[in-house]
């Protein structure tokens, strides 16, 4: 068995809303457009991304700052 997992999270904006997420991504994370800065910020404590991000340049930028 492998010692890696591939995993899919599926959130909305309210889903978000509800939820403290701190993120580690190997391989590509995926922001939708719905989820402003504002509330990215507010949801997110941390993002440590190793691969591609697929985001609002704003995001991107929110991410480099962890």
């Amino acid at each position: 068995m492998s010692e890696t997992e591939k995993i899919t999270l599926n959130l909305g904006a309210v889903d978000l809303g509800q939820i403290d997420l701190l993120v580690k991504v190997v391989g590509m994370l995926v922001v939708e457009p719905a989820v402003s800065i504002d509330l990215f910020r507010k949801v997110v404590e941390a993002a440590k991304v190793y691969g591609i991000i697929k985001a609002d340049n704003e995001i991107k930028k929110e991410i480099s700052r962890h």
